[in-house]
């Protein structure tokens, strides 16, 4: 069987010729290449007039109709239909014809699925912009007397990329490391960004670790920043604000969240207490100690009281490194709890 653009007369096929001079319509097959005339109709058209040609080809029953117009003119049935088709082709004898409009339908049923993605899909591209449509579904009924319904049709927006990830800083300022009320927390993040449908809004949620929702359960806003009220937080925990965003396709983005801010009801942290100063406070890292206790023991307590780091002070500007401590409260004592300061390790 041969199928190809590229023969005289497409090797096997149906043709379709509307002839002016003589004022006919004419259906037929091709097969190996040779052209058969199967149905001529009586027409008469006119050159230079436009019209509206539609085909209709039913490979379940072999059945050819042809309209113009919307009106049915001519049709055949095939006892033998060809089942697969690769091409198209608009042909021309002796004359000049101009088409616009080609558009080539497929039988459905009461609902259908339309494949999107890539360039083998029947959608292959998301909105360019969230007012700009992707693609536009058209449909056209026939009835059991072979009347033609209107041509209706749905614009459709597309978008399959989830927006973009947000980047969350603690408090309404300057990233908090920490923050002094028992009841509200607060946090901020920048846009998120979607350019296919546009960004709907943002989900957000407290925690005590990354990611979680055990403080404050997962909740929508439509703004960049969050005061959240009437809770009941616990001195020394460290909180971490989570967000996620949603386009107007319901993607969502991945969960984003802050590096973590430490309630301290203190009125202040690194505060100078005995002629003392420890900075800077809150840290990830190292703590500097300015103070006159030169060679005097110092201890490092965790919220349990147990002692996990301990030395000298050996000068005035003495730096001890705590980046292995694991993020929380703990208490800075020098010779013998003479002086106990709150110190703060937060994530590096």
């Amino acid at each position: 069987m041969l199928i190809s653009s590229t023969f005289v007369r497409r090797g096997n096929s149906y043709f379709v010729y509307y002839r002016t001079d003589y004022a006919r319509v004419e259906i037929y097959k091709v097969e190996d290449n040779i052209l058969d005339v199967k149905v001529m109709e009586d027409y008469t058209m006119q050159d230079e007039i436009y019209y509206d040609f539609k085909i209709i080809f039913l490979k379940t029953t072999g059945e050819i109709i042809v309209y113009i117009d919307n009106q049915k003119i001519a049709s055949w049935i095939d006892t033998n239909p060809y089942q697969t088709g690769n091409y198209i082709s608009m042909r021309t004898g002796n004359c000049t014809l101009k088409t616009s409009e080609l558009k080539v339908y497929h039988s459905r049923g009461a609902s259908e699925n339309i494949s999107l993605g890539d360039n083998t899909k029947e959608i292959r591209f998301q909105n360019p912009s969230p007012s700009v449509f992707s693609a536009k579904v058209k449909s056209i009924i026939v009835d059991n007397n072979y009347l033609l319904s209107s041509i209706y049709y749905h614009n459709l927006n597309v978008d399959w990329t989830e927006p973009t990830d947000v980047s969350v800083i603690d408090g309404l300022g300057a990233d908090a490391d920490s923050f002094n009320t028992e009841t509200s927390i607060s946090a901020k993040w920048n846009k998120s960004i979607d350019v296919n449908s546009n960004t709907m809004q943002y989900w957000y949620s407290i925690g005590t670790t990354v990611g979680d929702d055990d403080v404050f359960g997962w909740t929508a806003t439509t703004d960049t920043f969050i005061v959240v009220n009437s809770l009941n937080l616990v001195e020394g925990q460290i909180y971490y604000t989570n967000i996620e965003s949603e386009n107007n396709a319901s993607l969502l983005s991945n969960i984003i969240s802050s590096d973590g801010q430490v309630l301290d009801l203190a009125t202040s942290i690194g505060k100078i207490e005995n002629n003392i100063s420890i900075y800077p406070n809150p840290t990830s890292s190292k703590i500097t100690v300015n103070s006159n206790f030169i060679n005097k023991e110092y201890k490092i307590y965790n919220s349990v009281g147990s002692i996990v780091l301990s030395g000298v002070i050996l000068n005035n500007n003495f730096n001890i490194n705590i980046e292995n401590l694991i993020e929380g409260v703990y208490f800075f004592s020098i010779d013998s709890k003479a002086v106990v300061v709150k110190l703060v390790k937060i994530k590096g």
